[in-house]
């Protein structure tokens, strides 16, 4: 058994068959939310069948997976639209416990679709601690997981997680966050085009609310160390 996890939500185009190899250091476990469960048998170690948005979904496998979840050091939760291979994912979970981080990101390509200017790869550094990682692939120490995994399910979007991740890393003294840029990733579909996880109405509204209900404030993303 790997001491890392990928829990991919994954639907009719997950690209994650293309991640997989037989010298991979993680286990994955498919989240399916599409509507024909025999599409993924073989390309995976751990599957459920789950309807609802990306965290609901997350969630749903960590609540019940619980000494399953307990076995592995990191936890990495991509889209299924990311592009990128075996040994990237590798060389990104052991950059992630060298560093012992907290919550982590691989970079984006150049030619990624992207939201943060700070989650593009700067191609002089192996990473850069940070004050914000995205939703789109975070990766969790296990150990410290239970902090951020009880607020999964406060919004439909997961628009506002990486301010609260962060507030909440620090007040626990475990803020080591950062974008791995030795390990970018691309990003292949554009922004919002799948429903933003399945949110009903508008997902900055939820921001709102999200702010509002845990006091946070809206700051841009901020580089706080570079690491060569």
């Amino acid at each position: 058994m790997n001491k890392n996890l990928v829990i991919v939500r994954a639907g009719e185009k997950s690209l994650h068959p293309q991640w997989l190899s037989d010298d991979r250091n993680w286990d994955i476990a498919v989240s399916y939310y599409g509507d024909f469960p025999e599409r993924y048998i073989g390309l995976f170690d751990f599957f459920q069948s789950f309807k609802k948005t990306k965290w609901h979904g997350i969630n749903y496998f960590i609540s019940n997976n619980k000494d399953l979840i307990a076995k592995y050091d990191y936890i990495w939760m991509p889209d299924d639209d990311i592009l990128t291979n075996c040994s990237n994912i590798n060389d990104f979970f052991n950059i992630c416990r060298s560093l012992d981080l907290t919550i982590a990101q691989p970079s984006l390509t150049q030619y990624s679709y992207y939201s943060w200017n700070i989650t593009l790869q700067n191609t002089l550094l192996t990473a850069r601690l940070t004050d914000f990682v995205e939703v789109m692939a975070p990766c969790f120490k296990t150990k410290h997981l239970h902090l951020f995994s009880t607020f999964f399910e406060e919004n439909t979007s997961g628009f506002g997680y990486e301010w609260l991740w962060h507030k909440v890393a620090k007040s626990n003294n475990v803020n080591r966050l950062a974008i791995i840029d030795k390990t970018p990733i691309h990003h292949t579909r554009p922004i919002g085009s799948a429903g933003h996880g399945g949110c009903i109405g508008s997902p900055h509204k939820e921001m709102e609310i999200l702010f509002a209900k845990y006091g946070l404030i809206f700051s841009q993303p901020t580089v706080l160390q570079e690491i060569l």
